[in-house]
């Protein structure tokens, strides 16, 4: 979730423009990256005067889902997450390294 007043931009967006969202994945034994990284939430598109293109950005909720094929059951899934977040008056980069722990042995409801 987006903090409220804030948004976090796409990962879809041209050169020159406000610091897209990256997802750098560390390499693994364990698994291998498949596919493309999606997106989904209520995106706002519009023209930017600024960087004079078009530009998306998330507000409230948005989703970031990337496929890996595993090769074994249990295995941490290890990042970094680089993004730009903004509001009204100010725009804030970050980086943040994550850990996704995938395990399909637990029992699911």
């Amino acid at each position: 979730d987006v903090i409220p007043g804030w948004h976090i931009y796409s990962q879809h967006l041209q050169e020159g423009g406000p610091q897209p969202t990256r997802f750098l994945f560390d390499s693994s034994a364990h698994y291998v990256l498949t596919g493309a990284m999606d997106e989904k939430g209520k995106g706002f598109k519009y023209y930017d005067d600024v960087y004079e293109m078009e530009v998306m950005w998330y507000s409230g909720r948005v989703t970031f889902t990337k496929r890996i094929i595993l090769k074994q059951p249990v295995t941490p899934v290890n990042g970094t997450v680089e993004y730009m977040t903004c509001n009204n008056s100010a725009c804030l980069p970050d980086k943040r390294m994550f850990t996704i722990n995938v395990d399909l042995t637990r029992q699911h409801p």
